[in-house]
């Protein structure tokens, strides 16, 4: 499987190299995701200036890339360029290059992405971010089809095609005077809306697999499935950050994991967000322990507030957790935390011992799996690992 999974990740980034971004390569058979393709796919047969409107990690330059790549441009320069991040100093030059001289200790030519890009496309992302002098530079070039670089006499002329991007409403920025009307309806002949990840939420799964694999090759682990649980959580979830947050959420969970199977327990941020329990879950592959009843009886081989020696998994627990209880919560760094929680500081450290002391635990692997970030945990739990295996005190 591994082997596998390697051949099929340098494959995709192969057939990427050879022939760019083609159907197949976006993931997804929702019927609002083929439209866009569909919209994509005619944009691409044509020299038609194309805007991509969508929220921030839909993939807009992934698209970008597929008209590229399924136009007469195939093959041709790709040039892309993040417009909101580069510093407003440096923009007039990064775009339209500069000659030798023109600015202090500046020793050498450099030309710009217009340059760069020419016979190709020019990708501008968060073409939003532009100052108001650069819209008119850009407008020009976009018109004349020629750039002046800075501190040069001659005007070099470009064959580019442009394809632009934003996260924020220009129709709206232009009725308010942030982005010029004219240059709004010289980039926006062919828009294409790339919808958020909530509107097509059918599409989760495939996309969630699809970052296994390919994540599992890249990390070298055994990741092969995602269980009925998780996926109905990552499906239900509204991924504010879009395939993006997705993506880094399935990478993180890849990397934690231990089991060949991804459980609830490796989203912890999404499950949080979610309000399903955690308590009692470590990793993928690992059964849920027994909880306190509400009578405070142990169910199961659990240690609780005021309990004596309990033997859970291989560990043993050497003191009593009513005694463990007040070396804890007077703990110098650990009063700020008890303050902030009062009479609830006791049962909300005995129920972090209790994950702490679960099988297969470790200081650091509680630090991103625990459901509450606050960062004091730490050193609340590192006591409750020392004192249950009876260690000497930390202090």
């Amino acid at each position: 499987m591994k082997l596998g999974s390697l051949r099929g990740e340098v494959s995709r980034l192969q057939r990427h190299a050879d022939r760019g971004i083609q159907d197949g390569d976006i993931v997804g058979s929702s019927d609002a995701l083929r439209a866009t393709i569909e919209l994509s796919l005619r944009a691409a047969q044509s020299q038609i200036p194309v805007l991509i409107e969508g929220e921030s990690g839909v993939g807009k330059e992934l698209y970008a890339r597929f008209v590229q790549s399924n136009g007469p441009r195939a093959g041709k320069p790709f040039v892309s360029v993040n417009c909101g991040a580069i510093p407003e100093n440096l923009i007039e030059s990064i775009l339209f290059g500069h000659e030798k001289g023109a600015f202090t200790g500046e020793s050498a030519k450099h030309i710009g992405k217009f340059e760069e890009a020419d016979g190709g496309t020019l990708f501008l992302d968060e073409i939003g971010e532009l100052r108001t002098d650069m819209q008119v530079k850009l407008l020009r070039a976009l018109q004349e089809g020629t750039v002046d670089p800075v501190g040069g006499r001659k005007t070099v002329r470009v064959d580019v095609r442009l394809i632009a991007a934003t996260n924020r409403d220009l129709f709206q920025m232009v009725n308010e005077g942030g982005f010029r009307e004219d240059l709004y309806y010289r980039i926006n002949v062919f828009p294409l809306n790339v919808p958020p990840l909530r509107e097509r939420n059918q599409d989760i799964p495939e996309l969630v697999h699809h970052f296994v694999r390919r994540f599992s090759a890249i990390e070298h682990k055994q990741v092969t499935a995602v269980d009925e649980a998780a996926m109905a959580m990552l499906s239900a979830y509204a991924w504010p950050g879009n395939v993006r947050q997705l993506e880094n959420a399935v990478f993180r969970a890849v990397v934690l994991c231990d089991s060949d199977q991804l459980s609830s327990a490796d989203f912890p941020h999404i499950a949080r967000a979610q309000g399903v329990p955690l308590e009692g879950l470590i990793s993928a592959g690992t059964k849920p322990a027994p909880r306190v009843n509400g009578s405070g009886q142990v169910n199961g081989q659990l240690p609780v507030l005021g309990g004596g020696t309990v033997k859970f998994g291989p560990l043993q627990m050497s003191k009593p957790m009513s005694s463990v209880m007040p070396w804890i919560t007077t703990r110098d760094r650990c009063r700020g935390w008890h303050g902030v929680w009062g009479s609830d500081a006791p049962p909300y450290i005995a129920r972090f011992a209790t994950w702490a002391l679960m099988p297969g635990m470790t200081p650091a692997r509680w630090m991103v799996q625990t459901p509450d970030p606050t960062p004091p945990h730490g050193c609340v739990v590192f006591c409750a690992l020392r004192c249950a295996g009876n260690l000497t005190d930390p202090t």
